[in-house]
């Protein structure tokens, strides 16, 4: 059983998703959706094998992992005045009235809008919506506000609206799991993305060489 806070469109997840399944077919492969606070406390209780939850959050008595970042993206009407502009940076996006989807990175999106809008002397607006990403795309297109959004939410987009990255900002994502669960199943996909990160990390390194 694996927790989720965001779509599973990042290639490090999707890759390790897929190589798990095409060794072990036998195995049953659960997936929730949910925040990382409820996450956690599902691992504690072992109702959770392991979450992918974003590697700034608190996890006492859990092990973890970094495995992979993700840049910071809004999505804007096809007509907004910044369309026309390859990134922004947070100074653009004062004045404009955000939606944040109802996912498990909602606490930390809204946060981190916050702060960095407070650090240019700003106050953004952020309108609550109880509706799916779906819907809050369709509000975007007609021109009821902009998305704060993950790398993985973006690549969502659809026609009449357009995304365009925040220079300089990422979300770095976590592997966490109790030191305690002795599943084989999970002991197994563990190493599996415990390989696979020492192999990222290695092209990374010869790439900056």
């Amino acid at each position: 059983r694996i927790g989720l806070v965001a779509p599973i469109a990042s290639r490090f997840l999707k890759d390790l998703l897929g190589e798990f399944s095409k060794n072990h077919e036998g195995v049953q492969i659960e997936l929730v959706e949910g925040d990382p606070t409820t996450h956690i406390k599902a691992i504690r209780d072992f109702d959770l094998d392991i979450a992918f939850i974003t590697d700034t959050f608190p996890c006492c008595e859990c092990d973890s992992m970094p495995l992979w970042s993700e840049r910071i993206y809004t999505i804007l009407p096809q007509d907004h005045p910044l369309s026309n502009r390859a990134e922004l940076s947070w100074p653009d996006l004062t004045r404009e009235i955000f939606f944040i989807a109802e996912t498990g990175l909602r606490q930390e999106l809204h946060g981190l809008l916050t702060k960095r809008l407070a650090e240019v002397g700003y106050r953004p607006t952020v309108l609550a919506q109880n509706v799916g990403c779906d819907n809050l795309l369709t509000l975007v297109a007609i021109g009821r506000g902009i998305l704060l959004a993950t790398e993985s939410m973006a690549e969502r987009c659809s026609l009449g609206i357009v995304q365009r990255l925040i220079s300089d900002e990422v979300i770095p994502f976590a592997a966490v799991w109790s030191p305690r669960n002795d599943n084989p199943a999970f002991r197994r996909f563990l190493s599996i993305a415990k390989a696979r990160r020492s192999r990222k990390t290695e092209l990374n390194a010869s790439q900056d060489q």
